[in-house]
């Protein structure tokens, strides 16, 4: 990937902590996660009150962190779904730099450790960045565990992006 020059144009992270689960009474748990370069990840895991109905994976937009994104999916969580969302490298508590190349090792990283823990069939959601980012994650490798891939407000192609924000 030759877009590392243009990072900042993808990518706007911050390390405040906007909510917790907690907060909204979910019950959470707190991962941390390797990355394929060792790069340290943050990530949660938000239950229902009820027995689960499935687990969706969430990868966010470019700006903030989890604990921003999150809430907009709490109602979810309360129809009884788990969530599992985490924080790229430089989001929020997780180490590291951004880049498109490394944040594609995030994701993969997460679905290969969702996949681990849980053992079970899930749906993977990517939101804006997060979108494109699961996209050239699950074109990587074979995820038979994802159950539907959806994939909301992303743009098609880092390049095209990047000449839009551009001006060209």
């Amino acid at each position: 990937l030759v877009f590392s020059a243009c990072s900042g144009l993808f990518f706007y992270p911050d390390d405040k902590v906007y909510a917790l689960p907690s907060d909204f009474g979910i019950k959470y748990e707190s991962y941390k996660i390797a990355s394929k370069d060792k790069t340290v990840l943050d990530a949660w895991h938000l239950k229902p009150k009820t027995e689960s109905k499935g687990l969706i994976v969430l990868a966010h937009g470019n700006a903030q962190n989890m604990s921003a994104h999150f809430k907009g999916w709490t109602w979810i969580v309360d129809a009884g779904y788990e969530l599992f969302i985490f924080d790229y490298r430089a989001y929020g508590k997780s180490d590291g730099e951004t880049s498109i190349e490394g944040s594609i090792y995030d994701v993969s990283a997460v679905l290969d450790f969702v996949e681990t823990k849980f053992n079970k069939a899930y749906f993977l959601c990517g939101q804006s960045l997060g979108g494109s980012l699961s996209l050239a994650a699950v074109s990587q490798e074979k995820r038979p565990h994802i159950k539907a891939l959806v994939i909301d407000a992303t743009f098609t192609s880092f390049a095209g992006i990047t000449a839009e924000k551009l001006g060209h």
